[in-house]
């Protein structure tokens, strides 16, 4: 059910989900599919309050921030030559 939360919604939801007592100065994120961010963005505070100076979020994929869809559809008429 968390796909039909809003952001703010997703960002409660998963807010306290995460601790960590210490982490390393340099933490990399990986991450199978980035929707709205929420989740990585609360793991990432977690390290940085736990001692992390970077965190990097690597993502093997992504969906569609609000608006990219009808620009895909787009680009995908355009090359069909529609």
């Amino acid at each position: 059910e968390q796909h039909r939360l809003t952001w703010a919604e997703r960002r409660r939801n998963v807010d306290e989900l995460f601790s960590c007592v210490e982490a390393p100065p340099i933490v990399v994120l990986v991450d199978d599919l980035l929707t709205s961010g929420a989740t990585a963005s609360a793991a990432a505070r977690a390290l940085r309050a736990a001692g992390a100076l970077r965190v990097t979020l690597v993502c093997l994929a992504r969906t569609p921030r609000h608006g990219d869809a009808a620009a895909l559809q787009e680009d995908q008429r355009a090359e069909d030559g529609a």
